[in-house]
């Protein structure tokens, strides 16, 4: 288990109605060292005692060796003992971390076909991969990089102004975000589908030939994707995931 090290919040924002975006920096001033995809646990001081939640990184930087700050994406939950923490504690406030932890890590060889599925805060991973991405894609140019994102309505699509942005930039990066909870005729633009996740990821017809499935968030939506792509004959291998798990207590990824 590697070492604990002390952290400070020094920034707090409202990503939607029930999501936190916090940023922390090491308090010996030493850069926050991971790979994209990978999550810290962060262990919080509550009026019961120390409780520890797990987060994926969220920080979009070109220089991760260098990188001084922490991004996270938090789920505030009601009576949640991290989201109460996390809602009131002052900037500058301390806590400890360890990690960096996970495999859901970009291969150094991408495959003919990507596809990043996540809902929610589990599209926090993929918003840290797109510098690396796009350094990837320029030397293998004939990689397709598709992100499927499942939220309910338009005002939850959480980092949807860089994911935007980097497929305007990016030929072969498509941004497809499906809306489980939206009026029929709404208006849509191109990249925005009505209907859950599952029915838009049937519709790119994955194939264990030329795919490899990263899949992160809520832990149905996860055993939904993975149920369907072992019927089209995905190996465990094929498809990385993880859960984004919300027991009573919100004791772990996520919460």
């Amino acid at each position: 288990m590697p070492s604990p090290i002390t952290i400070n919040l020094v920034a707090r924002e409202t990503l939607s109605e029930r999501t936190l975006k916090l940023v922390f920096q090491r308090a010996d001033n030493e850069p926050i060292v991971y790979e994209p995809g990978q999550f810290f646990s962060l262990h919080i001081p509550t009026a019961t005692g120390q409780v520890t939640r797990s987060y994926s990184v969220a920080t979009l930087t070109d220089n991760i060796h260098a990188n001084m700050e922490l991004e996270i994406a938090a789920t505030c939950l009601d009576n949640g003992q991290a989201s109460d923490y996390f809602m009131h504690a002052p900037l500058g406030a301390e806590l400890t971390m360890t990690g960096p932890f996970g495999a859901l890590t970009l291969p150094e060889q991408l495959p003919k076909r990507l596809l990043l599925i996540g809902t929610g805060t589990g599209v926090a991973p993929y918003r840290s991969m797109l510098p690396l991405l796009s350094r990837r894609m320029k030397v293998q140019p004939d990689t397709q990089v598709i992100l499927l994102m499942g939220v309910r309505q338009p005002e939850e699509l959480l980092y949807g102004d860089d994911f935007i942005h980097f497929a305007k930039r990016q030929q072969n990066f498509q941004l497809l975000a499906c809306y489980s909870r939206l009026p029929v005729d709404a208006h849509l633009h191109d990249f925005e589908r009505q209907g859950r996740l599952l029915q838009h990821l049937n519709e790119l017809e994955p194939t264990a030939e030329q795919d490899l499935v990263y899949v992160c968030g809520h832990p149905a939506m996860v055993d939904d994707v993975w149920a369907y792509m072992k019927q089209r004959h995905f190996s465990v291998r094929q498809v990385k995931r993880e859960k984004y798990l919300l027991s009573a207590a919100a004791a772990s990824t996520g919460g």
